[in-house]
């Protein structure tokens, strides 16, 4: 009988190199198609990470006034969208809690402007170049001035840390990052959601400076440090905690830290408690 010849090594009986299968063929889906979905999902990641950290040291090296520049467009925007509280007599009393504190801070590059509007959601806020904005809400909800400074003092950290200006630039260079890796197409939620998902840490990692630097600067004017205990702790327990939560780490943990920081401590200032405001949608206390 006559035969052909004899097969080549590493071939297969019926004639096919096993290189000749190709990808995903065979046993080798068990790690090919894993290792795939790794690089799809892991490689738009680690660029976004990179490109806001790299992003992140640049906005440090610009000069404050670019800060300003950044948060100049919102603020006037508030200035003209009628939110602004009429109530006099709740301006002057946080400009007179805000006063301590900014003498605490000493000179800085940025002329702080205060703005109290009439929302009435429990919540304050800082723009780049320090534009702050505290909510009626708050005001209403601050049983004390310490509870009131501690949050200033938080916000204030936010402006002299440049929190602000990093987060934008760190924003601009995931954007970056993800057309870079993704070709410029137009992923729509996915590439949304991957961008939230790198940017969790780095916007609670913030919040946990902004403590840190708010309580060291209660400290440094003189008020106790006892008032963000005991704001975040009677906040944490509201049926539907205060947007000023939302974003921030866990208020337990940020309460026992400020007791502890308390311990030892004597304020040498009082602060009188917040007046009644009347204006907008928050009624007088």
């Amino acid at each position: 009988m006559l035969q052909g010849p004899a097969p080549e090594p590493g071939a297969s009986a019926g004639g096919e190199h096993p290189e000749a299968r190709g990808f995903g063929s065979g046993r080798s889906w068990r790690w090919e198609i894993p290792l795939l979905i790794a690089l799809l999902v892991g490689l738009p990641l680690l660029a976004i990470a990179l490109a806001r950290q790299l992003a992140q040291a640049a906005a440090l090296r610009l000069p404050p006034e670019i800060d300003a520049a950044l948060g100049r467009p919102s603020w006037q925007a508030l200035q003209l969208s009628g939110a602004r509280c009429d109530d006099a007599a709740a301006l002057r009393y946080v400009e007179g809690v805000l006063r301590p504190l900014l003498d605490a801070l000493g000179p800085t590059p940025w002329r702080f402007e205060l703005m109290v509007s009439d929302a009435p959601d429990v919540n304050a806020f800082a723009l780049p170049g320090g534009y702050l904005v505290v909510n009626a809400g708050l005001l209403s909800a601050a049983q004390t001035g310490d509870e009131l400074a501690a949050v200033l003092a938080h916000e204030l950290s936010h402006v002299t840390a440049r929190h602000g200006t990093q987060r934008l630039a760190g924003g601009l260079g995931a954007t970056a990052a993800l057309g870079f890796v993704l070709g410029f197409v137009d992923l729509g939620a996915p590439a949304y959601t991957l961008a939230e998902l790198a940017s969790l840490g780095y916007e609670r990692g913030q919040e946990r400076e902004a403590d840190e630097l708010g309580l060291a600067l209660l400290q440094r004017a003189g008020v106790s440090s006892l008032g963000l205990a005991t704001f975040f702790e009677r906040m944490s327990r509201a049926p539907s905690p205060p947007e000023l939560l939302s974003t921030h780490p866990d208020p337990g943990g940020r309460a026992e830290r400020a007791r502890q920081a308390a311990g030892g401590y004597q304020p040498n200032l009082s602060l009188p408690a917040p007046p009644p405001v009347a204006c907008g949608g928050v009624k007088a206390r």
